[in-house]
């Protein structure tokens, strides 16, 4: 996302908060133009997805210099909220897989469709060794050759962080209530502890799969 006026760039990583905070810089930024816009143009601009800063900052080079923020939040605790996220969205809303599709060993099938069937079988164990993992690596939203993000609004106190970038862009976080947006897809579901989730050789594999972002911002699990 981009903001011109503000001088203002953000980029999306998955399952940090960010989809509360994209409904936040809409309301206050939004010129009434479609929610999900990708196009350049107008008050704000909008990504309909997790755009990398490099694509963002190829946009134009005047961005490099922009006030550019993104999102952190404990890996371990972010891997059980993207396994509730694909639990719900890639198998639960999209209907039951047949038998008969399960057990064609995948042959004719579109990807969405492999994808489905994947998540409506697979155990958490399998779902940590499996590609999706991959989609949670957050280094291309962070850094591009010398460019660095200057903020990072940290999931575990997200309305405080979030409260401090907007005043940096003249905005009086207590007149615009972010409490009343949810942030938490697991949280929302009942999962109050995120390390119930693990045995001790899945823990020591997270902390070596993202440990880049681990000792970057001095998570533990």
């Amino acid at each position: 996302m981009i903001i011109e006026d503000k001088k203002f760039l953000w980029t999306h990583p998955l399952k940090m908060g960010g989809t509360s905070f994209r409904t936040a810089l809409v309301a206050l930024f939004g010129d009434g133009n479609n929610y999900h816009a990708s196009a350049v143009g107008g008050k704000i601009t909008v990504n309909d997805g997790h755009v990398s800063l490099k694509k963002l900052l190829s946009i134009d080079p005047k961005y490099k210099k922009f006030y550019k923020v993104s999102l952190c939040r404990n890996p371990w605790d972010r891997v059980v909220s993207f396994w509730y996220h694909n639990k719900r969205h890639m198998a639960l809303n999209r209907g039951e897989t047949s038998l008969k599709m399960v057990n064609s060993k995948y042959r004719g099938f579109a990807p969405r469709h492999l994808n489905q069937i994947f998540w409506q079988n697979c155990t958490f164990e399998e779902y940590l060794r499996s590609k999706f993992l991959n989609d949670l690596c957050p280094k291309q939203y962070y850094f591009f050759k010398d460019i660095e993000i200057d903020e990072y609004i940290r999931y575990e106190h997200f309305e405080l962080d979030i409260a401090n970038v907007l005043k940096k862009i003249g905005v009086n976080a207590d007149e615009y209530n972010l409490e009343r947006f949810g942030h938490d897809t697991a949280r929302k579901w009942g999962v109050d502890d995120y390390r119930v989730y693990y045995n001790d050789d899945q823990v020591e594999f997270i902390g070596e799969k993202f440990k880049y972002e681990i000792e970057k911002f001095n998570y533990s699990f």
